[in-house]
């Protein structure tokens, strides 16, 4: 039996077509994808990669300005303690010209909720002339540490030591400084 050559081609094309059809285009539809979601996944890699690659250079920024953030840490510290206070004012003090005769603790104010900074507020008492009060004030102004100055009052020298300051042309006056400073 002889199959006609029309008939046979026909047969073949509708076999090929069936198996494109069975084999082919699912395996087509597979690899696309499989192709979307290589895709997808190299955006995610690539944003994280990106996300990663801000984070190290936010690290180096910070670790650049470390010079900077000791100054804050130390102009707000985290622990609260009379004597490094005390013993900075006598040490500008001294330096200024100025005895520092008293450091009294005020108070300290309870943080509150919105704001974790408490306040402390002292007074010191010290003896000295206007221009060794005014170094002392500019170097409390020019120290890493936060210093406000609430109040200033002064006394004037007594008659006696009023004659003996003549001589020096500088008179020795009591001031009583009352200043505030931060802490965590």
């Amino acid at each position: 039996m002889e199959i006609n050559k029309l008939t046979s081609t026909v047969i073949i094309i509708f076999i090929t077509s069936i198996l494109v059809f069975l084999f082919v285009i699912p395996k087509y539809q597979e690899v696309g994808d499989v192709q979307n979601s290589l895709y997808k996944k190299e955006a995610e890699y690539n944003s994280k990669a990106l996300y990663f690659s801000n984070i190290a250079n936010l690290v180096a920024i910070i670790e650049s300005k470390q010079d900077s953030l000791a100054n804050i840490d130390a102009a707000l510290p985290t622990d609260f303690s009379l004597a490094p206070l005390v013993f900075f004012f006598q040490k500008k003090g001294k330096e200024n010209g100025l005895i520092v005769r008293s450091v009294t603790f005020s108070k300290i104010s309870p943080p509150t909720a919105e704001h974790k900074i408490r306040n402390v507020t002292f007074r010191i008492n010290i003896m000295g002339n206007y221009a060794s009060l005014k170094n002392f004030l500019s170097s409390l102004d020019k120290s890493v540490r936060l210093f406000e100055l609430s109040s200033i009052s002064f006394r004037s020298p007594s008659a006696s030591q009023d004659v003996a300051t003549l001589e020096n042309q500088q008179k020795i006056y009591d001031f009583v400084l009352e200043l505030q400073t931060h802490t965590y």
